[in-house]
């Protein structure tokens, strides 16, 4: 009898799976759902709550539906940032992005934005030089409709106008160099709208790989020797304010610490 109870009393207790191990499985994990019953599995908020992000981007990449994985999320934040993230990574555009954005919290103006830019070239080719108003009322009626609080004072579509005028603008210009910016490459666009497209032309030039030079005030002539598109006179202000303004963001950004990240909010 005593060798029995010693027997019991030598033999060990299941061993309880740390949170952990439970996310090291789920990462581990060639099927998405056996990765999110993983990750239901946690105990710890922030760490079930990346793993469900997880798990549901690895849905996604494995062309499932990654937007249910996000209601196991613990908060209404996690399931936010999850919902925005499947959004970004399916390439959610049209009425299913909006759909999703109205539901990311904090995330909604990035995940619209995001949205917008991956529908650029379906926006430049349904409003064609000429439409631009069209446009920015077109986008306008879909932040409104969206009902963010967030976007409703946000001049989103005259921003995405402006990027658009200068993506059409570049693809010109490539193709002659000689092409100055002017007013009439905007169409009917406002013309603070014009004025603005040709900060995002500096800005697509310097990731083509274009060095600026902020030493001295620019000229329409030593922009063409940086590799930059020249302007017509009456641009001359708007373009130059652009010049200084990106000039005073890069001396900023050399002012920081090496090891410093600035946030990308698009």
């Amino acid at each position: 009898m005593l060798s029995i109870i010693l027997l019991f009393a030598c033999e060990e207790e299941p061993r309880t799976v740390t949170d952990h191990e439970h996310y090291l499985n789920a990462v581990e994990a060639s099927d998405p759902m056996k990765a999110l019953k993983k990750c239901q599995s946690i105990s710890k908020e922030s760490l079930k709550g990346e793993c469900i992000l997880f798990s549901a981007k690895s849905a996604v990449e494995n062309r499932m539906d990654g937007l249910g994985f996000c209601e196991s999320a613990p908060t209404e934040a996690w399931r936010s940032a999850c919902l925005f993230e499947v959004a970004d990574i399916s390439g959610a555009t049209g009425q299913k992005a909006d759909q999703i954005c109205r539901q990311t919290g904090p995330f909604a103006r990035r995940c619209f934005y995001h949205a917008l830019q991956r529908e650029e070239n379906a926006l430049m080719a349904k409003y064609p030089i000429g439409k631009e108003m069209q446009m920015i009322e077109g986008i306008q009626h879909r932040i409104t409709t969206m009902d963010i609080e967030e976007l409703k004072e946000d001049p989103l579509s005259e921003t995405l106008c402006s990027r658009i005028i200068a993506k059409r603008f570049l693809k010109t210009w490539k193709k002659l160099k000689t092409t100055p910016y002017r007013y009439t490459a905007c169409g009917n666009a406002p013309k603070s709208v014009c004025e603005a497209g040709y900060r995002f032309i500096l800005k697509q030039r310097i990731k083509d790989g274009i060095r600026t030079d902020c030493s001295t005030a620019i000229s329409s002539e030593r922009a063409v020797e940086l590799g930059f598109p020249s302007w017509e006179n009456a641009m001359e202000s708007a373009v130059s304010r652009e010049w200084e303004n990106l000039c005073k963001q890069l001396s900023g950004q050399n002012q920081k610490a090496p090891d410093h990240q600035e946030s990308q909010a698009n």
